[in-house]
C-alpha cells in the first residue's frame, strides 16, 4: 500500500463527524420552517442513498417500535417515521461524502495520446 493510499484510508474517517453534526442539526430544528427546508435540501444532497438507506431503517427498527408498544413507550408513528427518514437523510449525506472524498483522492492518471495528439502532429512526423 503506497503512502497516498494510506492517508486516504484514514482520512476517510475525518468525514465521520459530518453525519452526527447533520443528525443533531435536522433534530433540532425539527418543526420549524428553516428545519423543514434545510431537510430537503440535506435530501437531495443524499440522493440515491436516501431511499436504499431508508428502506434499511425502517426495516431493521421496526421490531424494536413493535416491541415498545406493550411497554406503553412507543412514540407516534410519524414522530418515529421522521426520525427514521432523518437518520437516513444524515447517513445518505455521509455516504456521498465519503465518495466524494474517495474520487478527490484517486490517483491521477496523465491523459493518454488520442485523436488530438495525432492531428496536431506535423506530416513529416506522421511518416
Amino acid at each position: 500500500m503506497t503512502p497516498q493510499q494510506r492517508i486516504a484510508r484514514s482520512s476517510q474517517w475525518a468525514v465521520l463527524p459530518l453525519g452526527v453534526a447533520l443528525a443533531t442539526l435536522l433534530v433540532a430544528t425539527r418543526g420549524e420552517m428553516v428545519g423543514t427546508s434545510l431537510s430537503a435540501a440535506l435530501c437531495v444532497l443524499a440522493l440515491p442513498w436516501i431511499v436504499v438507506v431508508l428502506m434499511v431503517l425502517a426495516v431493521l427498527s421496526s421490531p424494536l417500535y413493535m416491541a415498545l408498544h406493550p411497554l406503553m413507550l412507543a412514540p407516534p408513528l410519524d414522530v418515529w417515521l421522521g426520525s427514521v427518514v432523518m437518520l437516513a437523510i444524515a447517513i445518505g449525506v455521509q455516504i456521498n461524502a465519503w465518495l466524494l472524498l474517495a474520487w478527490w483522492r484517486r490517483p491521477r492518471t496523465p491523459p493518454q495520446p488520442g485523436l488530438g495528439e495525432y492531428l496536431r502532429r506535423t506530416s513529416r512526423s506522421r511518416e
